[in-house]
């Protein structure tokens, strides 16, 4: 038996449905579904896009050890129909018709890998409701383990297919993260969601993540500088405390709880 771990990165979507794990990945020029492979400890290598309309990637294993299930720390990553968020989500056209990659994993336990530094909460958009008073360090990334006998990959939708087989211990990681700057940098690249993804009840409701406000420095400056003349001290400047510096807002993957109206 091997044991295979999948690590994704980037903008995406997870949920629960028919008995298995599917993550909806949209892409972009900059975001464009990258899959490498790294066999027997090897380092991944840098990967080969899949991103196209109507691409399916099915991961199954043979003789499975593992079950569909939530892992470590899963509840971390931001539900996007939890208390308070959309009360139902659709996506806004078949999977042939929109910029998305959809991946199925049976028999797979999918969890946090990391965490953003910085804590965050959802809101609307407009700021009028707020999904949660708390904020959290949320899930970043998501490490997936599969263990069974013969692990296979097939890729299809790119008028052709592709199957992949690994029968030892594999890492493979499904990159969907982009170093440069979002489109929209006031709503980040959780903006991507909402070109495939639509709140099922109000269709024009859009949530952001707010971060956490960082706090003043404990460490503060004097309130005043001066400079010494004739044994006086002449005060020419008043300073205030500095604020701990800021990040932008991760390209991270979400949790979707309530799947009815979602691809299987």
């Amino acid at each position: 038996m091997s044991q295979f771990t999948i690590i994704t990165k980037g903008v995406g979507a997870c949920y629960i449905k028919d008995d298995a794990w599917k993550i909806l990945f949209p892409f972009d020029t900059c975001h464009t579904v990258k899959l490498g492979f790294g066999v027997n400890g090897e380092e991944p290598d840098t990967g080969t896009s899949f991103g196209g309309k109507g691409v399916r990637i099915d991961v199954s294993v043979t003789d499975p050890l593992t079950r569909t299930a939530k892992g470590s720390d899963f509840d971390n990553f931001l539900d996007l129909t939890g208390s308070g968020a959309h009360a139902d989500i659709t996506t806004k056209g078949e999977l042939e018709d929109m910029n998305a990659v959809l991946v199925s994993l049976g028999n797979a336990v999918l969890g946090v890998k990391e965490h953003t530094p910085e804590s965050f909460r959802l809101i609307d958009r407009d700021e009028t409701r707020v999904t949660s008073t708390t904020f959290q360090k949320t899930g970043d990334s998501g490490q997936i383990f599969i263990e069974g006998g013969v692990l296979t990959i097939q890729v299809t939708g790119l008028g052709t297919s592709h199957t992949l087989t690994f029968s030892e211990d594999t890492t493979i990681i499904i990159d969907n993260d982009c170093l440069e700057a979002p489109a929209n940098i006031e709503f980040g690249d959780m903006d991507m969601l909402y070109d495939i993804l639509a709140d099922g009840v109000e269709e024009d409701r859009k949530l952001k993540m707010e971060k956490e406000k960082a706090p003043a420095s404990a460490t503060t400056l004097p309130q005043s500088v001066g400079v010494a003349m004739n044994g006086t001290v002449s005060e020419v400047a008043v300073l205030s405390p500095l604020e701990s510096p800021t990040s932008g807002l991760p390209c991270n993957m979400f949790h979707i709880s309530k799947t009815l109206r979602l691809p299987s």
